[in-house]
């Protein structure tokens, strides 16, 4: 997950999201303060299933969006601005050589 799909999940935790879809067929997502969520980044989170929207509005009204059980151990699981460790059966490579004299 990047780290701009990260905030944009954070933004949802914290307020919910509401989605519009126009007669054109585009889909906007605000979150809580109205600001836009990006279309790449919302879209990674619902098919991701990080993410739920509320299909029980109309899409013209706006749906909400509610972060789900697997989004929130996502947001448990990583910091901010940290990227991804190595899986924990790798090892670090070797330097070779080193900053030593002879």
């Amino acid at each position: 997950m990047s780290d701009a799909e990260y905030a944009a999940l954070d933004k949802i935790s914290q307020g919910g999201a509401t989605c519009f879809t126009r007669r054109d067929g585009t889909t906007r997502a605000l979150d809580s303060n109205g600001k836009i969520i990006r279309a790449k980044s919302f879209s990674m989170l619902d098919r991701s299933r990080l993410i739920r929207v509320d299909t029980s509005t109309p899409a013209m009204f706006g749906r909400h969006i509610k972060i789900t059980a697997r989004g929130s151990l996502a947001l448990d699981f990583r910091e901010p601005g940290r990227a991804q460790s190595a899986s924990p059966g790798s090892a670090p490579t070797p330097v070779k050589g080193g900053n030593r004299r002879r």
